[in-house]
């Protein structure tokens, strides 16, 4: 059987792949990214449709249409990428970052939006009062297409939203209400889903996830299914589309190296060792949407062999720049910047410092037996890290924050 319904892109057939059941999203913490929410499970697989023999959803997800146009996304960000306190974890979305305000929004694929959710900001440092909407788009082969921070919607998109099933909650630095209902609305590739770029965002959230795919925490039990299964989005684009966005990845103040994995990756957690996600042992908190007591030590989203970063949520070891993503150099021997999954349980310290020449603060880090991982934040003149002294001076002080897995 196949469901035809009207867009605003004409009509599609769309065919949808039964939902497995294991996964009850409804259950699931908001992430702390206020725009993403999944829609629970049983509401897809109840209005889901079988496929016929020989149907597309036999075959791999493909994006035929760019979202936008290229000509106004200066960057768009990897997946994994590190922006503490609110993005302490790696982030399960990528971002297209715009230079425009009132972009149209298209739909990749055909596809059929399931959830529609509208965000309000209730308090937040520079969007208090303003709205936005997000999307759930089913794909086939159980895949979900998250779109965050839309500033409009097609009046279809609109109407769907609940003003009943709303949820208030706090990130680590904003209070927000978000509205979520179910939908059935059919898209053909190319429709208009509404527009992008305004008051509460400058770029638009594009997450895609799989429930075939598992991404590995040392504990996966302490995060959200949608940052477990998380996978990349640029990928699923037909040539030269994926090429294309692939030569966009950066920050805005950096292009990537090109280094592998260019997507970026969620997988940062190197088992017996220092790399990867940790939480604040004197509060081992489960992620929601407050990622404050988390610190990740991983490979730079942008230069992946390369160089490594620190995210850090704890007010006390947060980045004096308030970036959180500088890039800390990568040293295979030797106790100062060495390769975090290069941290054994062996209890010594190790320093590290993003330039030693003009940098204002260094981090001493050590792993030890349970695993425990000891971090703390040293304050210094500029150029003056202790990094450079012999490692029997360097020592915790009551500063030192102790994370677990």
């Amino acid at each position: 059987m196949k469901g035809l319904t009207a867009a605003s892109g004409g009509l599609v057939e769309a065919c949808i792949a039964p939902a497995p059941g294991p996964r009850q999203l409804s259950q699931v913490p908001m992430r702390s990214h206020p725009s993403l929410r999944f829609v629970p499970l049983s509401l897809l697989a109840a209005a889901a449709t079988a496929c016929d023999e020989g149907s597309s959803c036999e075959d791999p997800v493909v994006f035929s249409v760019l979202p936008v146009d290229l000509a106004s996304v200066p960057f768009v960000t990897p997946i994994g990428s590190l922006g503490p306190p609110g993005h302490t974890l790696p982030t399960d979305h990528v971002g297209f970052y715009l230079n425009g305000t009132g972009i149209t929004l298209r739909s990749p694929s055909d596809m059929i939006i399931r959830g529609v959710g509208r965000t309000t900001y209730l308090a937040s440092p520079f969007r208090q009062g303003q709205s936005d909407y997000s999307v759930t788009g089913v794909l086939c082969q159980d895949q979900e297409l998250i779109i965050g921070h839309i500033q409009t919607v097609v009046s279809a998109i609109d109407a769907a939203v609940s003003t009943s099933d709303c949820e208030t909650y706090s990130t680590a630095d904003e209070t927000v209400q978000t509205c979520r209902s179910e939908a059935h609305i059919t898209l053909t590739a190319g429709a208009t889903i509404g527009t992008v770029g305004g008051p509460s965002a400058g770029a638009f959230d594009w997450g895609l996830h799989d429930p075939r795919h598992t991404n590995f925490f040392v504990n996966p039990d302490r995060y959200a299914p949608p940052v477990l299964d998380a996978v990349c989005p640029y990928d699923p684009f037909i040539a030269p589309l994926n090429e294309q966005l692939y030569d966009l990845i950066g920050d805005g103040l950096r292009t990537a190296s090109g280094e592998s994995p260019q997507c970026g990756s969620m997988s940062v957690d190197v088992a017996g060792t220092a790399s990867g996600a940790w939480v604040l042992q004197t509060n081992p908190v489960m992620q929601t949407g407050d990622e404050s007591k988390f610190a990740v030590l991983a490979p730079h989203p942008l230069f992946p062999q390369s160089k490594q970063a620190f995210s850090l949520g704890p007010a006390s070891l947060l980045a004096t720049s308030g970036i959180g993503n500088d890039t800390y150099p990568l040293q295979t021997s030797g106790r100062v910047n060495r390769r975090f999954s290069d941290v054994t349980a062996d209890g010594l310290l190790y320093c590290y410092v993003y330039d030693a020449s003009v940098a204002a603060w260094s981090y001493f880090v050590r792993l030890a037996a349970g695993p425990v991982l000891t971090i703390q934040k040293v304050t210094h003149g500029a150029g003056a890290t202790p990094c450079g002294a012999d490692p029997s001076t360097w020592s915790f002080s009551g500063a030192a924050l102790a994370f677990i897995r």
